[in-house]
């Protein structure tokens, strides 16, 4: 039996010590620290209770139990109110623990007087001693107090339901089960005494339910997030989530900025018909991704929102655990970013008007270029019956892939960059304008010697490509075009042609390349073959990256894919392939 006490105390002090290593500075932590201090100071009551070896013993550990249980039913209530988010008047709080300390007073009277105890003798049974007792006229106190603070938060419960507080149902439902599950268990006790006494367990029961529920508080505060986060500045606007991605809370200013937040309820996954609230919950898949690619430390999601007449900034963060390892939670930081915006706009306008006369001047030589090239590859798509609309497709593909580079910054490329390597897109397969149309117009297999020939037309198209451009565009764009030409048929492994270039030895701007001419070819078809579901295609370009793919590519390829769907659905150049025929 004493073995079952020192279990619970050694319990309580665990739980104790936990909380004052994880405790914060603010009021309701404080609260859960009192709460562990009075069910530690209970169960060591209980405890010496059990080891007491005289009535005089029994009855001093008794008043030791009465220190800890004559607080805990108002520490319950202030829990409640603040998980309900109620602001009670100052006076509840005093009049509650004057309550505790009534029954406190009274409990002190143990030993000597009558008033609380009567005819108090021990009792040993099995290893320990239980103290035997009547009660006295005063004991009453005790049992008002624990089941009128019981009454008192279901109303406070009720209350903040009937108001639509935003609370945590679940924290609150962990509550009241605790406090009932006490109740309940004292009730049993003295209606149906027993050797062992089930209030220090119900206690222990208590300080799991407070840990967790305090964990989840932690996050709910949002001051105490944003200072997790070293962020504080109070001109902005902070939303939580945790991550599951359930919401946790937001500040006055972020549900100034955004009222659809109002609507939100604590601790739930949201559901929501606002588009906008939709598409801040989407950033945080965004940022998983991201913090996939480059690494959990410091992954930052900026964002832009324009509304109807405010156009807002927005950061999204990763809260992790000290050591880095484990992902606590997001946090959202919104600032009115209107004025600077429609500044900005202001000024680009203007500039817009000073470039706009140089680009019309250019513009005409640069639209002959392109018209040069694609009608070039109109001739070649003409010729070839196997690939109609290859480069186009491809070329729009290089856009997507070249524009989510930039929206999700997953690689540190120059603007200049991005934009030759859509440029130089649909002039990959220039080459193929010299392979014979037998070879070219073949419907099923490639001979070996018909395949050599074949893969002569990337070192083909780069040369016509530099032929084209050398001396009129600029050197930068001229290789980007002659590399996208002459390396697209590259694989990662070095099993590519026409060089067998491995890895990072093959050029950037040509590996974007393979990945869009290989998921034109997969999802279009062919004389010699049916259209790949988007479902298969992703399959198999995702089983290829490290191997056809640079690896570092998977992320903008998750990333792009519905971009890449909604493409071909639009321009009709898809036909999906199901068991049982086309649809």
């Amino acid at each position: 039996m004493i073995l079952y006490y020192e279990v619970l105390a050694g319990l309580s002090i665990l739980f104790t010590v936990v909380m004052l290593c994880t405790k914060k500075k603010t009021q309701m932590e404080s609260y859960f620290l009192y709460i562990f201090i009075t069910i530690l100071v209970a169960n060591m009551g209980f405890y010496y209770v059990a080891t007491s070896e005289n009535v005089r013993e029994a009855l001093l550990a008794m008043k030791i139990t009465y220190a800890g249980i004559s607080f805990l039913p108002p520490l319950f209530m202030f829990i409640v109110l603040d998980v309900c988010n109620i602001k009670a008047p100052a006076w509840i709080r005093v009049c509650s623990s004057l309550i505790g300390i009534i029954v406190f007073t009274a409990a002190m009277t143990i030993g000597s007087n009558e008033l609380y105890y009567k005819n108090p003798r021990l009792e040993f049974v099995l290893d320990g001693a239980v103290l035997l007792k009547e009660y006295g006229s005063l004991h009453f106190l005790f049992p008002v107090l624990l089941y009128g603070f019981v009454a008192s938060q279901i109303g406070i419960i009720i209350f903040a339901f009937i108001k639509k507080k935003n609370m945590s149902y679940r924290n609150v439902i962990i509550l009241i089960v605790a406090e009932l599950a006490t109740a309940l268990i004292y009730a049993v006790g003295r209606i149906l005494p027993t050797p062992v006494l089930l209030q220090p367990l119900a206690f222990v029961i208590d300080d799991i339910a407070m840990l967790y529920i305090a964990h989840r508080v932690q996050l709910y505060h949002i001051s105490d997030s944003i200072s997790l986060a070293l962020i504080k500045e109070e001109t902005h606007g902070y939303i939580t989530f945790d991550n599951k991605k359930k919401y946790l809370g937001a500040n006055d200013m972020a549900k100034k900025l955004l009222p659809e937040l109002e609507d939100c309820v604590i601790d739930r996954h949201i559901k929501s018909t606002s588009n906008v609230i939709n598409e801040l919950i989407g950033w945080m898949e965004e940022l998983a991704i991201k913090m996939g690619f480059h690494g959990k430390a410091g992954a930052v999601l900026t964002k832009e929102l324009s509304l109807k007449n405010r156009h807002l900034k927005c950061k999204v963060r990763a809260i992790q655990s000290g050591n880095g390892k484990k992902l606590i939670a997001y946090i959202y930081e919104i600032s009115d970013n209107t004025v600077q915006h429609n500044y900005t706009n202001l000024l680009s306008a203007y500039n817009s008007e000073l470039e706009e006369t140089v680009k019309k001047k250019t513009e005409h030589i640069a639209n002959i270029q392109i018209q040069l090239v694609l009608g070039m590859s109109d001739v070649i798509e003409n010729r070839d019956g196997n690939t109609g609309g290859h480069v186009k497709r491809t070329s729009d593909i290089v856009a997507i892939l070249v524009r989510n580079i930039e929206k999700y910054q997953l690689f540190s490329l120059s603007e200049d960059f991005c934009q030759d390597i859509i440029k130089a897109a649909p002039m990959h397969d220039l080459g193929k304008i010299a392979i014979p149309d037998a070879i070219l117009n073949k419907p099923g297999k490639l001979t070996l010697e018909e395949f050599d020939t074949m893969k002569s037309h990337p070192v083909k198209s780069a040369g016509l490509v530099k032929s084209i451009l050398e001396g009129v565009e600029e050197e930068h764009f001229v290789r980007v075009a002659t590399n996208v030409a002459r390396y697209h048929h590259e694989k990662w492994n070095g099993n590519g042609y026409p060089e067998g270039l491995r890895g990072e030895e093959i050029p950037f701007e040509a590996r974007i390349m393979a990945l869009a001419d290989v998921y034109d070819a997969l999802v279009s078809r062919r004389t010699y073959k049916k259209a790949m579901s988007f479902k298969e295609a992703y399959a198999t370009i995702d089983e290829d990256m490290g191997i056809h793919f640079d690896p570092a590519l998977r992320a903008l390829f998750m990333l792009s894919n519905k971009d890449l769907e909604n493409y071909y659905i639009e321009s009709g150049s898809h036909t999906e392939v199901y068991e049982g025929g086309e649809i």
